[in-house]
């Protein structure tokens, strides 16, 4: 729960003057053993595991120690700089143990008392063991999941010499079995050992998000609910689950609920808390209550001044809600802490450029002086500089041409070109193929085809692996804007054939080809082919829907059941 980057070191030291923020929203390891005598301890530890779920008390064979966080600590610090310093202390101001939702325990052992103060350590020893777990697991996984479910199970079964591992990593191997059974879609086996993790480890955060994924991923809200609220009885100022909480509470309508988990902070540390605060100020903004946002993030853009992103979601922020004027000075207030903090520099441009725009100065000189001053960032983020610079000058290339049909497209694209120029010599190797394929839709938007078609073979020859099918399906665009179909299904058929495993965007830009040539049954061959292997997405589905519709509405109805069933 503490600061970022290893700056959790720094602490406020203004005081609150006074503010009273109760008006903004109340915020605050084997291969020895056959795979049958694998098999039978993994029974062994099923039969284990469906015991121990029936009792509802502590594991005994698991040593715990005191957290290291003790009470005491909390204790005895004092409210600093926190915006809910001078919030009312009554009973509404702090939330139930029960949810929104309702509800009461999800896990046996207690939610409270000394329970909260025990933590399992884990020694070194232990780690390394866990370790040599998870490879050996991996490589079972790849040959089957029930592989991997069988070698899991036997890992936390003592009649299994040289796999048993410490009892106190058992809770991470019940993390690993949820997520094999999550992925085999056995809900119900997933959700018990997440369950059994949570009785081992109730102050390990990741236990209680990981289980209220499941439950909110299955439709059960209500559940999800009870497991955050219980976990944060457990883990009460842990910022990933605070943050879980409120996106959870703010989905599902339960506005007040999440600002009554904030304000659980007031008492917290600034350094602790402000992540969580950040996440309120968005929330607050997405429910339309700009000033309370605004408090919040210009209060956070005080304390918390060496946190980059801060200045950016409060720029935008701005941008959106507010003046654009406003949103430039976070700007330069973040650069003046934070020079080199590339992504500022960004959020500049495209205010500058709107402004440039709006005053129809199509040479961008504002923009491009802000360009200027951006050489101090470091090399690796410097070419991302010069190719957001090439796509604003070409979008103001594109109104000075509504302006001045007369104009030379080939002068005014010549800024355009030369700031791509500067891209590539700067571009890390295993990025430059995105500046040749940019240049290259550059150049088909002004008729260029035989440029962009040398632009494309660049980028095809210096691209890595995974980008591979997306340089193929440029050119493929390419040779259809320029009528050769024929090309346009080859490069799509080397396409499907290297990359079809892999990347489900391939078959779905063949079956957009024929339907576009009118070859309705060619395109649900290739759409049910493509289902074949991608059977999980939605796009592929929508696609085959839409091409069902001249067979009348019962077959689009049969393939619209087999989608909701598969995705």
């Amino acid at each position: 729960g503490g600061g970022v980057g290893g700056r959790g070191e720094r602490r406020g030291n203004n005081t609150n003057n006074g503010q009273d923020v109760g008006s903004l929203g109340g915020l605050f390891e084997s291969a020895s053993l056959s795979p049958s005598r694998i098999s039978s301890i993994a029974a062994m530890g099923d039969r284990q595991l469906k015991k121990g779920l029936s009792n509802d008390g502590n594991v005994n064979d698991v040593k715990k120690y005191m957290h290291p966080n003790s009470p005491a600590l909390g204790a005895s610090q004092e409210v600093r700089n926190h915006p809910g310093a001078s919030m009312h202390r009554t009973n509404n101001a702090r939330p139930s143990s029960k949810s929104a939702f309702s509800g009461g325990s999800v896990v046996g052992g207690g939610g409270g008392g000394d329970d909260e103060k025990q933590f399992i350590m884990e020694s070194p020893t232990e780690r390394q063991a866990f370790k040599e777990f998870g490879r050996n697991f991996r490589q079972r996984e790849a040959e089957s999941l029930s592989a991997a479910r069988d070698y899991a199970l036997a890992s936390i079964t003592k009649d299994s010499p040289g796999m048993y591992l410490p009892p106190a990593t058992h809770w991470r191997v019940y993390l690993e079995l949820a997520d094999l059974a999550k992925r085999s879609n056995e809900i119900d086996a997933s959700r018990q050992y997440y369950r059994r993790a949570c009785q081992i480890q109730p102050n390990a955060s990741q236990c209680w998000l990981e289980y209220s994924k499941l439950e909110e991923e299955s439709g059960n809200l209500k559940r999800c609910a009870d497991i955050l609220e219980e976990g944060l009885q457990h883990c009460s100022t842990n910022e990933n689950l605070l943050v879980r909480a409120l996106k959870f509470y703010e989905r599902t309508g339960h506005l007040d609920h999440s600002r009554q988990l904030l304000a659980r902070l007031k008492d917290s540390s600034i350094e602790k808390s402000w992540k969580t605060i950040l996440e309120g100020a968005q929330m607050e903004a997405r429910a339309g209550r700009y000033s309370i946002a605004r408090e919040w993030l210009k209060y956070l853009t005080h304390h918390v001044p060496w946190y980059g992103p801060l200045y950016k979601i409060h720029s935008e922020f701005e941008r959106d809600y507010g003046d654009p004027a406003e949103a430039f000075s976070i700007v330069e207030k973040g650069l003046k802490e934070l020079p080199r903090y590339g992504p500022l520099y960004l959020v500049a441009f495209r205010l500058l450029e709107k402004e440039d725009l709006s005053r129809k100065a199509y040479d961008l000189p504002k923009t491009m002086d802000m360009v200027s001053r951006a050489d101090n960032i470091s090399r690796e983020l410097l070419w991302r500089v010069h190719f957001e610079a090439a796509q604003s000058q070409e979008r103001a290339a594109v109104l000075l041409m509504g302006e001045k049909p007369k104009l030379s497209l080939k002068k005014a694209l010549y800024a355009t070109r030369r700031s791509y120029s500067k891209a590539i010599m700067l571009s890390p190797p295993n990025l430059v193929w995105k500046i040749w394929l940019a240049s290259g839709r550059t150049e088909v938007s002004c008729g260029n085809t035989n440029g962009a078609r040398d632009l494309f073979l660049r980028a095809y020859d210096c691209v890595t692996e995974k980008g591979r099918s997306t340089v193929l399906l440029e050119c493929a665009r390419l040779e259809e804007f320029c009528g050769d179909l024929a090309l346009s299904r080859s490069i799509l058929c080397k396409a499907r054939n290297e990359h079809g495993k892999s990347d489900w965007k391939v078959w779905l830009s063949s079956v957009n080809l024929e339907c576009r040539c009118g070859l309705r049954e060619r395109a649900i061959v290739f759409a049910q082919d493509a289902l074949d292997i991608h059977r999980g997405t939605g796009r592929l589905w929508a696609a085959l829907i839409q091409l069902r519709h001249e067979d009348g509405e019962m077959s689009q109805m049969k393939v619209l059941k087999l989608a909701l069933k598969s995705v």
